[in-house]
């Protein structure tokens, strides 16, 4: 099976752009003027050839870890949007989210706090059509 790029609906219902890699290794070979301007940071602390495929997508979208923030060494690139509808088979580790929209930098305690199903029930507050990570300001920015 070749890589592909395709839409499908997340659980909240929202329409994302999904990649199918051909092996469970997210990773990819840097572009060479990625590697290059890497290669000439004066501390030469980065070392990886390879990285994930939502690390380039960030990169080329000017989606960058807040370097002001404590800790932001130690920060992953995580997905707002919870996982996909039961068509598709979460579990597989080829198929992830490329949406730009979708992608933050953030700790992992925030991370792995996301990708339950809680955060997508509506709110029940009279006339809030929100979700309850939305409405009650669970992640900043909330999931999708």
């Amino acid at each position: 099976m070749k890589s592909s790029i395709f839409t499908a609906r997340t659980r909240s219902g929202a329409s994302h752009d999904l990649c199918r890699l051909a092996c469970a290794d997210r990773r990819k070979q840097l572009p060479s003027p990625l590697r290059i301007a890497l290669d000439a940071l004066p501390d030469g602390s980065w070392k990886a050839d390879k990285v994930t495929v939502t690390w380039i997508v960030c990169w080329l979208s000017n989606i960058r870890p807040p370097v002001g923030d404590p800790g932001w060494q130690m920060f992953e690139c995580s997905h707002l949007c919870l996982c996909f509808d039961g068509r598709i088979n979460h579990r597989d580790n080829r198929i992830f989210c490329v949406s730009p929209q979708c992608l933050v930098w953030e700790s992992k305690a925030v991370n792995q706090s996301r990708g339950n199903d809680f955060c997508l029930r509506p709110c029940l507050q009279s006339g809030c059509a929100k979700s309850l990570c939305t409405c009650q300001q669970i992640h900043d920015p909330p999931c999708r």
